[in-house]
């Protein structure tokens, strides 16, 4: 195994990877198991800086796939809304939604950090051995920062702690293929392109013995494009921006 992994565990009460074909009606439904997205959201969260990415490798399910449905507040825009302008106060409306999400998840993660080289600036921040022990005490500190499983209400907040990844029983460890159907892989931005665009990865996941293995983003069989006019993409500067990787570690240690 290449030195440059994590392995972390990451539980939690309740979590909610949405299925985007439920977000129109104001209810949204879960999918079954994290997607690839989600969790490289959770590695940021543990730590990140701009210099490298997460690629997730694999991901065990622990716990029992149940689902439970929330009551939830939200907020409704009544305004018709155009380009460039904020709905008025009159135009934002509280309202009753349903969440229907899974109760008492548990998963074993395993990310590998990888050089982001779209930032070539950041070629002297390149430091595995530096920025892989910062990221080994940010999982036993339980990571830098709150971790969400997908979502802010509901409950969803993720505990993060180190793990071995075959470690413990898991409840689909004798399934020998589970199909999961057609789930969002993630988003490929234009800095991760090799055509500048923008697009939503799919693909149709098989856990196999409680463990999913994720493709390459570029791997992925179905890539829907975007109608992107984002913003272009940040230059950083060592010292002004971002602190060195010799920085992040002296601080680590605090």
């Amino acid at each position: 195994m290449p030195n440059h992994i994590i392995t972390f565990n990451v539980k939690g009460l309740n979590a909610c990877f949405t299925d985007p074909v439920t977000k129109a009606g104001g209810e949204q439904y879960s999918y079954p198991v994290p997607t690839y997205a989600a969790l490289r959201g959770i590695a940021d969260n543990i730590y990140y800086k701009p210099t490298f990415r997460w690629h997730i490798r694999r991901v065990r399910v622990l716990n029992k796939i149940q689902y439970e449905t929330k009551a939830v507040k939200f907020l409704r825009i009544t305004d018709k809304i155009v380009l460039g302008e904020k709905p008025s106060a009159e135009g934002k409306q509280a309202d009753l939604g349903f969440i229907t999400l899974l109760r008492d998840v548990s998963y074993n993660v395993e990310a590998e950090m990888i050089w982001d080289t779209s930032h070539p600036e950041l070629a002297s921040d390149r430091d595995f051995r530096k920025h892989m022990a910062i990221a080994e005490r940010s999982v036993k500190a339980g990571g830098r920062r709150v971790t969400y499983f997908g979502k802010r209400e509901g409950n969803c907040y993720g505990e993060v702690t180190p793990c071995v990844f075959e470690e413990g029983e898991g409840y689909y460890d004798n399934i020998d293929a589970m199909p999961l159907g057609v789930m969002v892989h993630g988003i490929t931005y234009k800095s991760e392109s090799p055509d500048n665009t923008t697009a939503t990865r799919l693909w149709s996941p098989i856990m196999r013995n409680g463990v999913i293995e994720f493709p390459w983003p570029s791997d992925c069989p179905i890539n829907i494009k975007l109608n992107d006019k984002g913003k272009q993409q940040k230059v950083y500067t060592l010292g002004i921006d971002l602190k060195s990787c010799e920085e992040e570690e002296r601080e680590s240690w605090l």
